[in-house]
């Protein structure tokens, strides 16, 4: 961190909330790797100033990450950005996956608000079965014949989200981030539809940074409230490099 030019107690993780980014850049030569629940690995790396890359590695597939910022003015920056996912099989079922985002941060890295908008892209693979029924010759069914169609979709979904931090102490930082997703389910298209009741998922939580500040420990709760879900765990862990 000295090597950065950084303060010794300035927050060593502002560039991410819990999963979402902020505005907020990794410097030059900066890292760091981040793991959640054991189930989603990533390692982002500073390549300037401005423009931040990485790599992500799930059970499922693996991909990259990017993203550049700029600072519109003291304490306002702009980035944008995205993630893409492969997967590790073609199997039916499963299909590549992407986010593009732009957001803006209002706030420096000790307390900051960011606003997101994201475009999803994914893929659904899959069989639809049907059946014909056969009648006889006074109209009563007596068979069925059955048909399987391979299906392949591409599925948009628009992403609205706000993230922010603030700072308890140099060691403790109070996270939340809530999304809206506006899933439409049009094939190839790219319309939305934000008439339609959105899915809401928030997530609140408490970062806390080691004694030797070599590691930052993010502990809260995620909720669902438009499915009545709640109450679902949410651990990670980001190691700066």
């Amino acid at each position: 961190m000295k090597s950065n030019n950084r303060s010794a107690d300035i927050n060593p993780q502002s560039s991410r909330y819990c999963f979402s980014p902020s505005a907020h850049a990794l410097k030059q030569g900066e890292g760091y790797y981040h793991n959640v629940m054991l189930l989603y690995n990533s390692i982002s790396y500073g390549l300037s100033d401005s423009f931040t890359a990485g790599i992500a590695m799930t059970p499922f597939g693996m991909g990259c990450t990017a993203k550049y910022s700029y600072e519109i003015d003291k304490n306002v920056n702009f980035s944008l950005g995205g993630i893409g996912l492969l997967p590790f099989t073609t199997d039916i079922g499963s299909g590549g996956m992407g986010i593009g985002f732009t957001n803006l941060t209002f706030g420096d890295e000790r307390k900051n608000l960011s606003i997101n908008y994201g475009l999803a892209w994914y893929k659904v693979d899959r069989y639809e079965y049907s059946s014909i029924p056969v009648f006889d010759e006074n109209g009563f069914i007596i068979d069925y014949i059955y048909n399987s169609e391979y299906i392949n979709e591409s599925r948009i979904a628009h992403l609205l989200n706000l993230s922010g931090m603030f700072e308890v102490s140099t060691k403790i930082w109070i996270l939340f981030e809530t999304y809206f997703v506006f899933d439409p389910n049009i094939s190839n298209s790219t319309s939305a539809n934000f008439s339609q009741n959105p899915t809401n998922i928030t997530l609140m939580g408490v970062r806390i940074a080691s004694r030797k500040r070599d590691a930052l420990w993010d502990w809260g709760m995620v909720a669902m409230p438009s499915e009545e879900i709640f109450g679902i765990p949410w651990i990670s862990c980001t190691v700066p490099f």
